[in-house]
C-alpha cells in the first residue's frame, strides 16, 4: 500500500460526555480527565491523522458540548451528526465499501449508527455502544479478504452509570436530601479511567503496523475497568437504600 490514510472516529454521548435527562432536566457532564485526551488528540493531529466526531445526536447537542469544551471544535476535522446523516446513507461502492456490500446482502443499516470507513484505510473507532462493535464484526466479515482496511475498535466503556442514583445526586446538589455516600460516589466517578484507556488505545493504534484486519481492544482493559465498576457497585447499593 502506497498511502495509509488514518483516522480516529469518536462518538459523543457516553464516550466524551454523559447526559442525564428527566422531567425537563437535562445535564451534560464532561468525562473526567478529558483534558488529557484533548492533549493527546492535538498531538495526533500533527501526525497527519484526521479526528472525526460521529454521533447520532443533533447538531445543537454537539454545539452544547463545544460550549463546555470550545477547544474541541478545532480538534475535529469532520463532524457527522444526525443533521447530516444523509452522508451516512449514501452507501456508494467507492467511499463505503463495507456498507455497500452489506446493503447488497439485504442487511438492515437503517436503525443503527452506521460504522463507515469515510474513505480511510486505517481507522480507530471509539464508541461506547457494544452493539456497534458486534455490527462491525458482521460487516467486516462480509467483505473479509476483499478490503484492504485496518480497523481497530475500543468501546471506551460506559461513562457514568445510568440509574436513578442521578436523580438522588441532583436532589443532593439542590440540598433536598443529604447522603454521605453520594460524595464518595461522585469521588469514585471522577476517577473514571476511560480517558486513560482511550489514550492507550490511540497509542496502540498509532504503533500498530498496518494489517487488513479487525482488532477489538476491550479485552485489554476489561479487568482494570471491572475494579472501578465494583467500587461503584458497592457504594451504589448503599445510596439506593436512602429514601426507600
Amino acid at each position: 500500500m502506497d498511502i495509509i490514510k488514518k483516522a480516529i472516529i469518536l462518538d459523543l454521548d457516553e464516550t466524551l460526555i454523559h447526559s442525564y435527562c428527566e422531567d425537563n432536566t437535562t445535564i451534560m457532564i464532561i468525562r473526567p480527565n478529558l483534558d488529557k485526551l484533548e492533549k493527546k488528540l492535538l498531538e495526533i493531529k500533527n501526525l497527519n491523522v484526521d479526528i472525526i466526531l460521529c454521533t447520532t445526536s443533533k447538531s445543537e447537542w454537539v454545539n452544547k458540548f463545544f460550549e463546555l469544551k470550545p477547544t474541541f471544535k478545532k480538534i475535529f476535522d469532520k463532524i457527522y451528526s444526525r443533521d447530516n446523516e444523509n452522508i451516512w446513507r449514501d452507501y456508494n461502492e467507492n467511499d463505503f465499501p463495507i456498507e455497500y456490500n452489506a446493503k447488497k446482502k439485504n442487511i438492515n443499516l437503517e436503525y443503527l449508527k452506521p460504522i463507515t470507513t469515510f474513505g480511510y484505510n486505517k481507522i480507530l473507532y471509539i464508541d461506547d455502544n457494544k452493539l456497534e462493535e458486534a455490527r462491525l464484526k458482521i460487516l467486516y466479515e462480509i467483505t473479509k479478504n476483499c478490503l484492504n482496511i485496518d480497523v481497530t475498535y475500543f468501546s471506551g466503556f460506559k461513562f457514568y452509570r445510568k440509574s436513578n442514583i442521578w436523580q438522588k445526586i441532583i436532589n443532593y446538589n439542590k440540598k433536598v436530601i443529604y447522603n454521605k455516600y453520594i460524595e464518595d460516589y461522585l469521588e469514585i466517578e471522577n476517577t473514571n479511567p476511560g480517558c486513560e484507556m482511550i489514550i492507550e488505545s490511540i497509542e496502540y493504534f498509532m504503533n500498530k503496523k498496518f494489517k487488513a484486519e479487525l482488532t477489538l481492544l476491550d479485552k485489554i482493559f476489561v479487568r482494570e475497568y471491572s475494579v472501578y465498576e465494583n467500587k461503584l457497585h458497592e457504594i451504589e447499593s448503599k445510596i439506593q437504600e436512602v429514601g426507600e
